[in-house]
């Protein structure tokens, strides 16, 4: 197939469901779907490090998400070079988030990963206590953010224990550099934290 349009662009990215800026597939669950969001082997230490077994070490692992997916690959690639980004429409500007092989707004096929703010108002919370994974010991803090002067694009964050947050707190983004994955591919994630108030 060959054109343009929104089956032409669908060309460009794999056949399986949409995979989402942190990794995660947006459907499908079990172990099977789990595996296929994840990299096969050792988890990842925060230095790079594979690993395995139990102990201070394991406590500290790290799930590492696929960084060369085609719909996802460029949000990975310009974490790696300390950028936000999001999918961006060359014909009606509109943002794209999460990735889409088309726009959301005209339906265009013309997108491209451009710079968004590192910074943002919690629009909404969740303090997670009961744990689900070895790997995130409780209590964090998930949050929903309105990222600044992107009105149609939201993220969601991790802020380690009972984080103190409401509607008017602004949260900041830098990277956390999760080493190389199995095949030597950078994993770096934003991390976002609350920005200190000025003095």
């Amino acid at each position: 197939m060959s054109g343009s349009g929104p089956e032409a662009a669908a060309e460009r990215y794999h056949a399986g469901p949409p995979v989402m800026p942190d990794g995660h597939g947006m459907s499908g669950s079990g172990p099977e779907a789990a595996a296929e969001r994840y990299h096969a082997g050792p988890p990842v230490m925060p230095d790079g490090h594979g690993m395995s077994g139990s102990g201070p070490e394991a406590a500290n692992a790290r799930l590492a998400p696929v960084v060369t997916d085609p719909a996802s690959g460029g949000f990975f690639a310009a974490a790696a070079q300390g950028r936000l980004t999001v999918l961006t429409c060359s014909d009606c500007g509109g943002r794209t988030h999460l990735p889409r092989p088309f726009c959301v707004h005209c339906g265009g096929d013309t997108l491209q990963w451009q710079d968004i703010p590192r910074r943002g108002r919690v629009r909404s919370w969740t303090i997670v206590e009961h744990q689900v994974h070895p790997w995130f010991p409780v209590p964090y803090t998930v949050v929903l953010i309105d990222v600044d002067h992107c009105p149609e694009v939201r993220m969601i964050g991790y802020l380690p224990g009972r984080a103190e947050v409401s509607e008017k707190t602004c949260v900041v983004a830098d990277f956390e550099d999760l080493g190389a994955d199995p095949k030597g591919n950078s994993v770096v994630l934003p991390r976002w934290s609350i920005e200190e108030a000025e003095h």
